[in-house]
């Protein structure tokens, strides 16, 4: 009544929770998993594979590392998820609908598709609020990349999301150092803003605006 440990084609399962692995222990007191060697966890429609796992089935904590990844996110209301794949040096989970990934990449493309990606140091994937948070990330698309950006936060379904875009900067000899800071705001499904509040070292604050509206069409 302590503790049970299989070794080879070990497949450990409990509600919407499976586990297979080379080797496996359940600590029946912690109601925690132990596994290592091509381990493969299922969880509510998500595949991670990895070198070793430990997992909590109590409260969906644990950590897996060396992970490769494919998510299935779950569907709220009207919005339509995104499938999501990658790897992570370490994955932290912190309950059902919450991830932490370290040394990470991940992109929303077919598997055999990277034309674009997010690399981060940092990345945590939250299912409650539907939204992704990167720390140190670049995002790379058909080839180029962007520099590092210290943070930033994106959707995990189709809708879209206010917030601040990628700043862009420079400097001229009439204007001085240019800082240009756009914030999006999804004001409602058929129209949007977008505010530049852009800083000129030589010639002050210059504030622009564009404003998208979507009509009905025309019959």
């Amino acid at each position: 009544d302590v503790e049970v440990m299989a070794e080879g084609d070990v497949e450990l399962r409990k509600g919407n929770t499976s586990v297979l692995t080379d080797w496996g222990r359940h600590d029946k007191a912690l109601d925690e998993i132990t596994a290592r060697g091509n381990v493969r966890m299922l969880r509510a429609g998500d595949l991670m594979t990895g070198t070793s796992l430990r997992y909590r089935l109590e409260d969906a904590s644990g950590e897996m590392n060396e992970t490769t990844y494919s998510l299935l996110p779950r569907k709220k209301g009207l919005m339509q998820p995104m499938p999501a794949r990658g790897t992570a040096d370490k994955v932290v989970f912190e309950g059902e609908d919450r991830n932490r990934f370290f040394d990470a990449l991940f992109t929303t493309f077919r598997p055999d598709d990277d034309s674009w990606f997010i690399r981060s140091d940092e990345l945590v994937l939250d299912e409650a609020t539907e939204v992704g948070t990167a720390k140190n990330a670049r995002l790379s698309f058909k080839g180029v990349t962007s520099p590092a950006l210290p943070f930033g936060t994106f959707s995990l379904n189709r809708a879209r999301k206010s917030g601040f875009l990628a700043p862009t900067f420079g400097t001229t000899g009439r204007s001085g150092f240019e800082l240009q800071t756009p914030y999006y705001v999804n004001l409602a499904p058929n129209y949007d803003a977008t505010l530049y509040p852009r800083e000129l070292s030589k010639r002050g604050l210059l504030m622009g605006a564009e404003l998208r509206y979507l009509a009905p069409p025309i019959n």
